[in-house]
């Protein structure tokens, strides 16, 4: 029968209080017990403070705040891991028309070589014929590689892993192996493409849905960048972009 209140506190601190805190509560009033629960400390970003998933984060890209003055995706995780544009897109109201356009992010040994995640919100027009030629792709001989590359890890040889799309899979690229996904990427409206590798298997999730999991050779990374549409042939929108040095499980 007693009344319970929630209290939120933000605060700053220098500090990483993520590692060490001492919290103080004085309670001046006599004769009065009081029951503290569930107690939960977390980090906000200055330029996202309702993202909350902020542990181990290394990158995170927001195209709401880009400027279209700009060839720079500005970082919001304060680690300064900016990602670069090879030429100014078209602006929206939240994402980037990613056409003719490639990014190049930060080096790729920035990532964990052990375990990491790496999220794309991504979208593509439905009905659209022009834009799902573009998008689709076809194998091409050079290299033996697909030509249409969503993301390319560098590292090992040239390539420590890529992701391609061929008639809406993907396709996992290793070393010359190709690893399609179970379904077909549902990305007719927003969507998240989440890549995790924990040092031994790669698994793709199609927003909630496992799409691919495969043992993948031991990856060795280089100070290379990351790169997205690396052969400027994707149209797709780009709404956000967030990298962890570790797994983010499915409740986050």
């Amino acid at each position: 029968n007693k009344v319970w209140y929630h209290v939120k506190v933000i605060y700053n601190s220098n500090e990483n209080v993520l590692d060490k805190q001492i919290i103080t509560f004085n309670n001046k009033q006599k004769d009065c017990t009081l029951y503290l629960t569930d107690i939960s400390l977390f980090k906000v970003l200055n330029s996202a403070p309702n993202f909350i998933y902020n542990r181990d984060l290394i990158c995170f890209i927001d195209c709401i705040k880009y400027n279209s003055n700009n060839n720079i995706l500005h970082d919001l995780s304060g680690n300064n891991n900016d990602m670069y544009l090879s030429n100014i897109p078209k602006k929206n109201e939240d994402y980037i028309y990613l056409t003719n356009s490639k990014i190049e992010g930060f080096p790729s040994n920035v990532l964990n070589s052990e375990n990491f995640t790496l999220v794309l919100s991504i979208n593509k027009q439905e009905n659209n014929n022009q834009l799902k030629s573009k998008v689709e792709g076809n194998l091409t001989k050079e290299n033996d590689e697909f030509n249409r590359i969503l993301l390319s890890v560098q590292g090992n040889n040239q390539y420590a892993f890529e992701i391609g799309i061929l008639d809406d899979y993907l396709y996992l690229l290793q070393n010359n192996k190709k690893i399609k996904s179970d379904k077909p990427l549902n990305y007719y409206s927003k969507t998240m493409v989440t890549v995790l590798y924990d040092g031994n298997i790669l698994n793709i999730y199609n927003d909630n849905l496992n799409i691919l999991s495969h043992k993948i050779d031991k990856i060795y990374l280089n100070k290379k960048p990351i790169l997205l549409n690396k052969n400027k042939n994707l149209d797709i929108y780009l709404y956000h972009i967030a990298v962890y040095n570790r797994i983010v499980n499915s409740t986050e």
